[in-house]
């Protein structure tokens, strides 16, 4: 979507940030307000993101889980 062109973004504002540290793994959740246009047509929403933060092998950081929903009033 972004890279043709439907979706774009003017402001994203973060809030409601949770961040869970375990030893091997992090699990982080934000809701974000987003700005722009999807399709041509005005957008404005909040979405959660949820994602899951795991130590490779090689120890570096990599998501090995996400997810992210619409937030309703």
């Amino acid at each position: 979507m972004h890279r043709f062109g439907i979706l774009k973004l003017t402001e994203l504002t973060p809030s409601d940030r949770h961040i869970h540290g375990y030893q091997r793994f992090s699990v982080v959740s934000v809701q974000m307000h987003l700005l722009g246009s999807y399709d041509r047509m005005p957008l404005d929403q909040r979405i959660r993101y949820t994602r899951v933060w795991a130590m490779s092998s090689a120890n570096s950081l990599q998501i090995v889980a996400g997810h992210a929903s619409a937030v309703t009033a």
